[in-house]
């Protein structure tokens, strides 16, 4: 639900980017995309990663409150797992975990394959 915050932090250090730089990357034989890419991280790892943890802190501060005040709704997952975590169900922690990577993983592949698709 913060994630956002990261994307607009990301996209406004890309706007800081000199397009002068880039056409330079591009004559020196980058593409645009990596050159962009590159640059960017380059010079720009501190503002995407300070985004990256204040997303991640509002999120954990969604967790607590969602722990904290618990509406007879359908639970969340991450409710769910803390409770399993204080109460030390290992077994249910692992098998969760495991559900999890499992939604996860096919997207991975997916992108995996078009990136080497487009580099290809």
């Amino acid at each position: 639900r913060f994630g956002w915050i990261g994307v607009l932090a990301a996209w406004l250090a890309s706007l800081t980017v000199p397009r002068d730089l880039v056409g330079q990357a591009a004559v020196d034989g980058a593409d645009a995309g990596a050159a962009r890419l590159s640059i960017q991280l380059r010079n720009h790892w501190p503002v995407i990663l300070a985004g990256w943890l204040i997303a991640s802190a509002m999120a954990m501060g969604d967790v607590a409150v969602v722990s904290i005040v618990q509406v007879p709704t359908p639970r969340m997952m991450s409710t769910i797992l803390i409770e399993k975590f204080h109460r030390f169900e290992t077994g249910m922690l692992v098998a969760m975990s495991l559900w999890m990577v499992a939604c996860v993983v096919p997207g991975a592949i997916l992108t995996a394959f078009v990136v080497r698709r487009r580099r290809g």
